[in-house]
């Protein structure tokens, strides 16, 4: 049997001159460092922490900021001090900052220029990340100065979230749980030393620090960039793995299609790709060679990309697929990690694939996924009564999904949410109450239900009980103040007006009063899809 310890983690950096972690710094130049290299600005980094008496063995210590190289060398460096790394979200509010570290006990941090000044962390020890990070070039560590490593075996990270919630649900990650995870998926899509594996997600969602870590502990390339950059140059990266989510394989489709419409013969070439079968009667993907213009736009050492956090549409899919890109659904859940994924020895369309290595699924009585992990992953949250936990964290290691599915022929298929929070094209959870509530506070409107699964924005279908002809105008001016103080991707892009007012006789409200959403979609789905033309 394979033995292999997190506790190794800083040797085998130490000592891998082969691979390399490649970025973009401040300026825009793309630098490639051997980890070697990488681990002795680990090494500065860590003196750093100790002459400012940051990240000490047995605290919490919290990184928050976009993916970068000093994000790396901070929380290697605590790590590697024995403090245990907060990975928090860098796209938080001031409320949920301070709803979601509230109980942690954070003794130190290193954060964002904009959360330096952060009531969060008014009694933490805090510096900003890049400027601290900055300072290490001046530090003196030559490889025969000799440093303790008190190397912290867990971290914490976050719930991808309820975005119109203010707690964002916080446990804790036994970091050995992600080496065996980035081992079986290297072994299962034949990842070597050779390959590079592309990031382009933030670490505070854990997954992409695990798969930064995998790459350091196992022996592959990693390369950071943001999706515009892959966009941009994905080509150049050469890349084996990506991970990432529908919104940018959306944009990677959009070009190589321009790729084909811009050679000779193009859209006649293109359209006979389009005319390819991708599964066969059995459901099982058909494979093809990469076409050359899919190699133009991510070039042609892919091994797998990996459609994450929110379900894709089959024409993606489709496409891809017949462009000869090795395209994988999977399916998880930040406190199970991987759950399911299709695998080059098992691809069923329209699936999210058999069960995981290390992971056993089954369906309660209600269809919704039961799943369980081992080695266990997470198995309480540390910042949410014990109601919350009950409810997810189950007997005998089992993790509520709150998600539905199906399971034939041991492959799983997910078929729809039990909760209401909807996933953006994005990925992003947003739920659609607390916006609901700041729409009825418009004085004409009675109801509102939100609309955006799979969607790049949001729109509403709005009820109200006034005929006015100022009516739609009067609507438009008070949405427009209520987007300037929701986030992005929780704005209201677009609105229908019921044809009548929600009611318990028309099968749009429950005899409480309460909306019953399903029926309000299904009854206003067409019109709400015209919003997205």
């Amino acid at each position: 049997m394979e033995q292999y310890t997190i506790l190794d983690l800083h040797k085998r950096i130490a000592t891998n001159s082969t691979n390399c972690l490649t970025f973009f710094n401040k300026q825009g130049e793309l630098i490639s460092k051997p980890y070697t290299e990488v681990f002795r600005d680990i090494r500065k980094t860590l003196i750093h922490m100790r002459e400012f008496d940051i990240a000490n063995s047995g605290t919490r210590f919290v990184v928050c900021g976009e993916p970068s190289y000093h994000w790396i060398c901070a929380a290697l460096a605590a790590i590697f001090n024995g403090a245990q790394l907060v990975a928090l979200p860098e796209s938080m509010s001031e409320e949920e900052i301070l709803a979601s570290i509230d109980g942690l006990s954070i003794e130190s941090a290193l954060v964002a220029d904009k959360y330096k000044a952060s009531k969060a962390f008014a009694s933490v020890k805090t510096f900003e990340l890049s400027n601290f990070c900055a300072q290490i070039s001046s530090i003196d560590c030559d490889d025969d100065i000799v440093l303790s490593f008190m190397v912290s075996e867990k971290v914490i990270a976050f719930t991808s979230g309820s975005t119109a919630e203010a707690k964002f649900k916080a446990f804790e990650v036994p970091l050995q749980t992600s080496i065996a995870f980035t081992n079986r998926f290297r072994k299962l899509y034949s990842i070597n030393k050779e390959d590079n594996w592309l990031i382009c997600h933030s670490f505070s969602h854990i997954v992409h620090f695990e798969y930064l870590l995998g790459g350091l502990y196992w022996g592959y390339n990693v390369t950071i960039a943001t999706a515009f950059q892959i966009l941009m140059k994905g080509a150049s990266f050469s890349p084996s793995v990506l991970v990432t989510v529908p919104s940018v394989y959306e944009q990677i489709a959009s070009q190589i299609r321009n790729k084909f419409r811009l050679a000779d013969d193009g859209e006649n070439r293109l359209h006979a790709l389009e005319s390819r079968p991708i599964s066969n009667e059995n459901g099982d993907v058909i494979r093809y060679p990469l076409c050359e213009e899919a190699k133009l736009v991510l070039g042609d050492k892919l091994k797998m990309l990996l459609i994450g956090a929110s379900p894709s549409s089959l024409e993606l899919q489709t496409f891809l697929l017949q462009t000869g890109l090795p395209l994988y659904e999977g399916y998880g859940m930040t406190e199970l990690n991987m759950i399911s994924c299709n695998t080059p020895e098992k691809s069923k369309l329209s699936t999210v694939g058999p069960a995981w290595p290390g992971i056993e699924i089954k369906l309660d009585d209600d269809n919704c996924i039961l799943a369980r992990a081992t080695p266990e992953r997470a198995c309480f949250y540390l910042n949410a009564n014990q109601e919350t936990n009950q409810s997810t964290f189950l007997d005998n290691g089992w993790v509520n999904t709150q998600d539905l599915g199906r399971i034939d022929d041991g492959v799983l298929r997910i078929v729809g949410r039990k909760k209401d929070i909807i996933v953006n094209a994005g990925g992003k959870n947003i739920s659609p109450s607390s916006i609901e509530t700041k729409l009825t506070s418009i004085p004409t409107v009675n109801h509102a239900v939100v609309y955006g699964d799979m969607k790049p924005y949001l729109v509403a279908v709005l009820s109200s009980t006034e005929k006015d002809r100022f009516l739609l105008e009067d609507i438009r001016c008070s949405l427009d103040r209520i987007n300037t103080s929701l986030p992005l991707h929780e704005r209201i892009m677009g609105f229908i007006l019921s044809e009548e007012p929600f009611t318990v006789e028309s099968g749009t409200l429950t005899r409480l009063g309460k909306v019953r959403r399903t029926k309000v979609i299904e009854r206003y789905q067409a019109e709400l899809e015209k919003l997205y033309a």
